[in-house]
């Protein structure tokens, strides 16, 4: 790309009314840009940007001051909103990708065209047929289309990726691994629409898109919720080697995507694909997966890494998709959404539709596994319940998912949850495990498995599973922490045990609060024990007994709860 060519765009960009010339995001833009061109990327970091744009002092930190995050994030949706409207024919595009801060640009004759597969690999050009679109009938919009085609897509640039790269990466990964395959991040699909069923719509295909890639055991696949995009954690994480990402236009009739798979350390498009599917035309998603599912089978076949048994079932799991209402994967969508977001909205709308297609008898596992995981936390939210009644439909509904699809990973794990609840802890542990096979790249069932073990009394290949869980995620929610206190405490590595519930109370979970003073009890450190003592007091909870029942339900271990609790007994909560 022309250094030339790129300033010229970049006076066209700040020369737009949402740019102010003076303005945050067009110093911000330039500052990047312009380093990038005299060959300072590597220079570009959230303290030089701080010092050089917005005037910080050197004191700057940029863990716990977000002005760069934030002002990034705003440069990222202004740029995506000035190309889908003032600038979409403009003949460059500048885009700062998503978790980073170094710009990328490309010249717009190199995008590929919609209905036009074309994959750039290193250089290479490499021309996929089309399929045209039938006549346009009128019918339901087709959700499940759009599903189907990304995920397929996605999975002809990694046939791309793996041919090209066909040494899998070795590195140090998390504690529990001594060599890791690619890590590939899946980011969150940009609306670039204002429509809001578009953006639910894009949330539940970047978690359908997790699912069917980590079918693939030569690859690890890591999903990222739009609030982590711009976090220290996820900046400061183990850094993926490939992302992919998407973004969905509506034009007229037509809901337009592109999706993209980039090395993630540089930045360089390795595979890119744009295709239109007519909201009114159903029949379109079968022609173009068919021609799609070819070239899955000659990419895979050519690369060797991919896996033919998670080729098969992707293509099984699409025709599957065919065959459904675009009603009921759309329920289905709204459901994943759901659970990223517990928007009440969204809950409303999946209990009604969930409920609606389960009493109809659909024969689509995926809502089957999304109802039983529905009444799972409705059981969960009555504290104390006792309605086995609601526990056994919930596991009715697991089952009824996993007959209709037996390789349905987010069955199993509802399965072996609800399992868990009833104490059924060796038939829980099978589910676990058999839903690590099918997905081994789901951090949860793996934190699931080892805590099953442990629950049996198998500590010592137990916490190893929890340790990777925890390690494979890139935010580890506080209660998969919850054993591995427990273990330290254990041990009596009390020092371990009490930071290990500290981060359980970071993350809002106050479980780890009795875990903490326990902890703190067998130091002696009397500042800590007033301070948790402190805490359990606030919730007025004066008997020790109390929480330590929400710990037993968790993790029902007499041995080790005994012990806690004959710590706990020299204070008084009074």
């Amino acid at each position: 790309m022309d250094d030339n060519e790129v300033r010229k765009q970049l006076d066209r960009i700040i020369a737009d009314p949402a740019f102010s010339p003076h303005g945050r995001m067009a110093k911000l833009l330039t500052y990047v840009v312009e380093e990038t061109l005299a060959g300072r990327a590597n220079r570009i970091k959230a303290y030089s940007i701080a010092l050089s744009v917005f005037e910080r002092s050197e004191s700057f930190d940029p863990q716990t001051d977000s002005l760069v995050r934030v002002e990034a994030l705003r440069l990222r949706r202004q740029l995506n909103s000035y190309y889908a409207e003032n600038g979409k024919k403009d003949p460059v595009i500048i885009e700062i990708p998503t978790g980073r801060y170094v710009p990328k640009f490309q010249s717009r004759i190199d995008l590929p065209s919609p209905m036009t597969g074309q994959h750039e690999v290193e250089g290479t050009k490499k021309k996929v047929d089309t399929v045209r679109s039938p006549g346009r009938r009128k019918r339901q919009i087709v959700f499940c289309a759009v599903a189907g085609v990304v995920t397929l897509f996605i999975i002809s640039g990694l046939g791309y990726l793996v041919w090209r790269d066909a040494d899998p990466v070795i590195r140090p990964n998390d504690p529990g691994d001594t060599v890791t395959l690619p890590i590939i991040d899946v980011l969150p699909l940009v609306n670039l629409t204002e429509d809001t069923t578009i953006q639910k719509l894009a949330v539940g295909v970047q978690m359908q898109l997790v699912d069917d890639l980590s079918q693939f055991k030569s690859l690890r696949v890591r999903f990222l919720p739009q609030s982590e995009v711009d976090s220290p954690k996820f900046l400061n994480n183990q850094p993926a080697d490939y992302q992919v990402s998407g973004k969905l236009y509506k034009d007229s009739h037509l809901i337009r995507l592109t999706i993209t798979l980039d090395r993630a350390t540089t930045g360089y498009r390795l595979w890119s694909q744009t295709a239109e599917v007519p909201v009114t035309d159903a029949g379109f998603y079968s022609l173009m997966g068919e021609e799609i599912h070819n070239m899955v089978a000659r990419l895979a076949g050519a690369s060797g890494l991919l896996h033919i048994k998670g080729i098969n079932r992707l293509k099984t799991r699409a025709r599957k998709y065919a065959d459904t209402t675009s009603s009921e994967y759309e329920c289905v969508l709204r459901y994943y959404a759901f659970d990223q977001s517990k928007d009440p909205v969204d809950e409303a709308y999946c209990r009604a539709c969930l409920e609606l297609y389960t009493k109809a008898g659909s024969q689509n596992s995926l809502v089957w596994a999304a109802w039983s995981s529905m009444l799972l936390l409705d059981w969960l939210a009555q504290t104390g319940s006792t309605d086995q009644n609601l526990l056994d439909e919930a596991l009715a509904a697991a089952h009824k998912a996993i007959q209709l699809d037996p390789t349905n990973a987010a069955a199993h794990e509802v399965m072996g949850t609800i399992l868990m609840t009833q104490n059924k802890h060796d038939a829980a542990y099978e589910a676990f495990q058999r839903s690590t096979e099918l997905n081994p790249s789901n951090p949860v069932a793996y934190v699931l498995l080892g805590w099953q073990q442990v629950v049996l009394g198998d500590w010592e290949n137990g916490i190893p599973v929890v340790k990777k869980g925890v390690g494979m995620s890139l935010n580890p929610p506080g209660w998969m922490r919850i054993p591995l206190s427990m273990d330290a405490f254990r041990r009596q590595d009390f020092a371990m045990a009490l930071s290990e519930a500290q981060a359980i109370i970071r993350s809002g979970d106050k479980r780890g609060v009795v875990l903490a003073l326990a902890s703190a009890i067998e130091l002696g450190q009397q500042d800590m024990i007033d301070k948790y003592q402190l805490e359990l007091r606030t919730d007025n909870i004066t008997d020790i007994a109390d929480p330590m029942k929400q710990i037993s339900n968790s993790l029902n271990n007499s041995d080790i709860l005994r012990r806690y609790t004959e710590t706990l007994m020299r204070v008084s909560l009074d």
